[in-house]
């Protein structure tokens, strides 16, 4: 490979670890070309995407990023990264699942901007509901006590009235 075809993967594979939200390092050694193209559409799916890179340049590219401590040992064999802008979630249940069901694949590193996480950190995120059902769950947590302090409220005031109204009622009987 040319010496300025190098460089300029070097600097979009730097771009891409400036903006990336998470990023995964997997080795794919014995991965036939058709299941390597499973796992890219099913990550594609997901709203991320997979390349496979040189460790060479991959290491070149991480330095200066939020990524450079935390990959930095990661890239060694048949790499490939597995990566997203946005929420991960998708993209990470995507990923375990596959290296479930294949085991030519292998997970070596994952990380977002904050944090790194294990192969075994990555598997109990999979299992972790979507982000949106984590916060219908939250929301509804915060707003039960207040439903439930509105019902008394109501149901005192509900029994006012009908003491109210029974007592009327008795009063024309008179």
């Amino acid at each position: 490979m040319q010496k300025s075809k190098k460089r300029e993967i070097v600097n979009i594979l730097s771009e891409m670890f400036q903006k990336v939200s998470f990023i995964a390092v997997s080795e794919y050694r014995g991965l036939n070309v058709a299941d390597f193209n499973v796992l890219r559409r099913q990550v594609r799916k997901a709203n991320g995407n997979c390349v496979v890179v040189k460790n060479n340049l991959a290491k070149i590219a991480v330095k200066d990023s939020p990524y450079e401590k935390r990959l930095a040992n990661a890239f060694s064999g048949s790499i490939s990264l597995i990566y997203c802008e946005d929420d991960p979630s998708g993209v990470i249940k995507t990923l375990v699942k596959f290296c479930k069901n294949n085991d030519k694949i292998q997970l070596l590193s994952a990380a977002t901007q904050d944090a790194e996480f294990s192969s075994a950190e990555m598997i109990q995120l999979a299992e972790l509901p979507p982000i949106l059902e984590l916060r219908a769950e939250f929301y509804n947590l915060l707003s039960a006590p207040l439903s439930n302090i509105v019902g008394v409220l109501e149901a005192s005031q509900r029994d006012l009235l009908g003491i109210i109204s029974a007592y009327l009622d008795k009063r024309k009987d008179w």
